[in-house]
């Protein structure tokens, strides 16, 4: 291989090479010990030291987010915590694998005469595990544990002592902040890989022979002989097992639908879950009908329904979802019916190559040829291009290409039945800067956020307007008001073009000011939905500590200014006392919200709050946040139960006027 300029080979570790959950440990310790995060700076401290034990570990965690609080603890509580921290190591390390190509380039690297080297923020009890993973590749492993340094003052550091000639020298990383611009800024070649990949050897190859540059992720053109003949995308049925139905669109498979029509290929879509009712059961009634959950998984009619369609239709490639990626936070699958949605499919047409894609795919694979851990939309043509097997890792969709991609997708094909109505939900970013502990958006984006263009989301909404009569929207971003600027400057673009239409959003108290709030209103938001979890103090997500207060405070201000708050509530999560629960009950009355979404704490695999695969299988939990195996899970007594979703329905819960949530049979 002609190596060019290029000498030494720089990786970046996490994200990179593998994935994992590297920050796992250290939230699900602050979570158990009920203690506040550390700050950036705190972490960058910790995870240059080295520890001879765990105690002795946990001892900095402690007194660098709380000084002294180490000492106060007695003896019987320092085991307990010890032992906790080794068995959430040990699932650290578990959760720590390669990604998909990256060994086979490591592999075609050796014997190049490149130096190898590793550059990784890595904590102590990380180290030995790597290690022995990535040795054999590398020259040369530059660790901030061992080092006593991080990532960037490593680099920093071999450039300016010449260790590193940053003229011969590539970095290869997955963050453009982290890796790229720091490279830029050290005058060093960079190449950069998908988010969590996968990797693609030859383009890394390629890039060696051909000159060094920054790739970014563009939506690629195929010609139409490299893409399979037709695909259909199947939402299997989920609602219809607690006895409701659900017409929305799932806005994960808009987009893939859309790159699939650009490259003019046919596709459908057929949504299982769908009912010509436009009236629902109430959040209560299915919490009651989650009892008879695997009943209906195994014997309902509808699944005679979904073989007819594959029949009739014998698609060449067929995507399954397991809950949508862009709502990842909603009720919205469970991994048994996604199986046996595949074993359907490919019991009819055993030559289908089987896609598994959303929140909630599990670690079984079954009849599915692969499955997609993350998001999709930057994976899309590989994987209809080279079709691979297994599991494959999926990065936030990029700002680049979401400016590709409509979020309307026209009704010659949808197959199954979908209501006009429910073409009200739209997003303008993906992804959350929050990183909460028991949610999927966090665990699939951790942070990271991409905005679509604004002219792409108001044509999307003017097409909705003039097609279907629909004047009020649902942009279901999981925080709408996470980027103050960027956020004015939509509502001013949409209300200039658009004065007509009235939309709700989702939102964290943490992200409003004034000054947004009234901007939002002069624009056409009648509606904020707000995490809120539990208004006792000291009780919410890691991430937002709003006092009881601050919330009070903020129902107010956005009633006064005519937008109706909604509050989001969770039972569980922690076992709470009936008292305890009289008290949030109290204290959440006191409020005086416009509404309230109450659910139940769902402890998903994965999430850096959830349980293990084991322990979810063990239970039988429907993935649902309306699952009545969550009421014995947490121990929450009935007439705690009755008295929150009495109030919520007191409180009525509406999606504007087009459709009503009552208890009802359909």
């Amino acid at each position: 291989m002609a190596k060019n300029k290029i000498d030494t080979i720089v990786f970046d570790l996490w994200g990179t090479l593998f994935v994992g959950m590297p920050d796992e440990l250290i939230t699900l310790f602050y979570q158990h010990a009920h203690f506040p995060g550390i700050s950036d700076r705190q972490r960058d401290q910790l995870i240059r030291m080295r520890f001879d034990s765990a105690l002795a570990f946990i001892q900095a965690l402690m007194d660098v987010s709380q000084p002294g609080s180490y000492v106060t603890l007695v003896e019987h509580e320092k085991e307990e915590l010890e032992s906790f921290f080794n068995d959430y190591r040990k699932m650290d390390m578990r959760a720590a694998r390669w990604i998909a190509g990256a060994k086979e380039l490591l592999k075609s690297l050796s014997g190049e005469g490149y130096r190898m080297i590793a550059v990784s923020n890595l904590w102590w009890y990380q180290e030995a595990h790597i290690t022995k993973k990535i040795e054999p590749f590398f020259d040369e492993l530059h660790f901030s544990c061992s080092k006593g340094a991080t990532k960037d003052a490593m680099l920093e550091k071999m450039t300016a002592d010449g260790t590193l000639n940053a003229s011969t020298t590539l970095l290869i990383g997955d963050s453009y902040e982290d890796d790229i611009m720091l490279a830029h800024k050290l005058g060093l070649h960079a190449q950069r890989v998908l988010v969590g990949g996968p990797i693609r050897p030859e383009k890394i190859l390629a890039g060696l022979e051909g000159g060094v540059s920054q790739t970014g992720n563009a939506l690629h053109e195929f010609s139409r002989k490299t893409l399979p003949s037709s695909i259909l995308f199947i939402t299997p049925p989920y609602f219809k097992l607690h006895g409701s139905h659900n017409n929305r669109l799932n806005l994960s498979v808009t987009t893939l639908a859309e790159m699939c029509a650009a490259w003019e290929m046919e596709s459908k879509v057929y949504n299982a879950d769908g009912h010509p009712s436009e009236t629902y059961i109430s959040r209560y009634d299915m919490i009651f009908n989650s009892i008879d959950f695997y009943n209906r998984l195994e014997g309902d009619a509808i699944w005679e329904g979904m073989a007819g369609v594959i029949e009739k239709r014998m698609p060449e490639v067929v995507l399954i979802t397991c809950g949508d990626v862009v709502n990842a936070s909603k009720d919205s699958g469970i991994w048994g019916s996604s199986l046996k949605a595949a074993r359907i499919v490919r019991q009819i047409n055993p030559s289908a190559y089987i896609i598994g894609y959303g929140s909630l795919v599990g670690a079984d694979i079954g009849d599915f040829n692969v499955v997609i851990d993350g998001e999709a939309e930057e994976i899309w043509h590989m994987l209809l291009k080279e079709r691979p097997t297994g599991r494959v890792s999926g990065g936030l969709a990029t700002a680049g290409t979401l400016a590709k991609i409509a979020n309307f997708y026209p009704e010659e094909r949808l197959l199954g039945y979908f209501s006009k109505k429910s073409y009200d939900t739209l997003y303008v970013r993906r992804g959350c800067e929050g990183t909460c502990n028991f949610c999927q958006v966090a665990f699939l984006n951790t942070g990271r956020v991409s905005f679509r263009p604004f002219d792409s989301v108001i044509e999307d909404v003017r097409m909705r307007r003039d097609r279907y009569g629909l004047n009020n929207i649902y942009f279901t971003d999981a925080n709408f008001t996470g980027f103050q600027k960027i956020t004015t400057r939509f509502c001013h673009e949409f209300h200039a073009q658009l004065p007509d239409i009235k939309w709700r959003i989702e939102s964290r108290f943490d992200s409003l000011s004034d000054e947004l709030v009234a901007t939002l209103a002069e624009s056409g938001c009648t509606s904020i939905k707000l995490g809120l979890e539990n208004p006792l103090d000291g009780y919410q997500a890691n991430t937002k500590r709003v006092t009881f207060e601050d919330a009070k405070i903020w129902v107010r201000k956005l009633k006064e200014i005519g937008i109706q708050p909604v509050l989001y509530m969770l039972l569980g999560g922690m076992w709470m006392t009936e008292d305890e629960y009289k008290l949030m009950f109290e204290k959440t009355r006191e409020l005086d919200a416009a509404g309230y979404v109450v659910s139940l704490y769902a402890p998903y695999p994965g999430t850096f709050s959830g349980i293990s695969q084991e322990e979810w299988n063990k239970w039988g939990f429907t993935g649902s946040h309306l699952d009545i195996r969550l009421v014995d899970y947490w121990k929450i007594p009935r007439k705690v139960l009755d008295m929150f979703f009495e109030m919520e329905t007191a409180a009525g819960r509406r999606a504007h006027d087009t459709r009503e949530f009552i208890s009802r049979e359909i």
